[in-house]
């Protein structure tokens, strides 16, 4: 798995969640 991969989903949950909030 590649880092920056990870890193992307992550800060796209991030993103996400502060939008449902």
């Amino acid at each position: 798995m590649s880092a920056s991969l990870d890193t992307g989903d992550f800060q796209e949950f991030l993103k996400h969640g502060l939008t449902a909030i």
